[in-house]
C-alpha cells in the first residue's frame, strides 16, 4: 500500500509512504523523502496526536532518501483508526519539513491486502 505526495507544478515527489510486509513475517513503513534531507538527524512521525517517534535514514541514492521503521501492532491500530500521519525531517538551512498524510482509508486497504496475502 502506497501514498505518494508531490509537487502540484512539477509533479517531483516529497513523500512517499509505503506498507508492505518484511521478511520476517512483521510490517515495515518505508518512507521516501526528498533530497536535501539531514541524513545524521533521521526522520520523525507521528500518528494523529500520539507520541512523536524517530527512525533512521538507512540508505541515500540518485531519488532520495529512506526509511525503513517496523511498526507494531499498536501503530496498525492507531493508523487504522487514526486520521493523520505527521512525517517530518530537518533540512539544511531550514527549521524543517512536514508533511501530513491522511489515513482515510487505511483500515479498509490493510484489510484487503491482508486477505490477499500482501501482508
Amino acid at each position: 500500500m502506497n501514498q505518494t505526495q508531490r509537487m502540484a507544478k512539477t509533479g517531483v515527489r516529497l513523500l512517499s509512504v509505503t506498507i508492505l510486509e518484511n521478511a520476517s513475517g512483521g510490517t515495515d513503513m518505508v518512507l521516501s523523502l526528498p533530497h536535501g534531507v539531514a541524513l545524521q538527524d533521521g526522520v520523525n512521525y507521528k500518528i494523529d496526536s500520539g507520541a512523536k517517534r524517530s527512525g533512521n535514514i538507512t540508505v541515500a541514492d540518485a531519488n532520495g532518501s529512506y526509511s525503513k521503521i517496523p511498526l507494531t501492532a499498536d501503530d496498525i491500530a492507531n493508523m487504522r483508526k487514526g486520521t493523520s500521519l505527521e512525517v517530518s525531517a530537518f533540512v539544511e538551512g531550514s527549521n524543517g519539513i512536514a508533511f501530513n498524510v491522511d489515513l482515510t482509508g487505511f483500515a479498509r486497504a490493510y484489510d484487503l491486502m491482508k486477505k490477499a496475502g500482501s501482508l
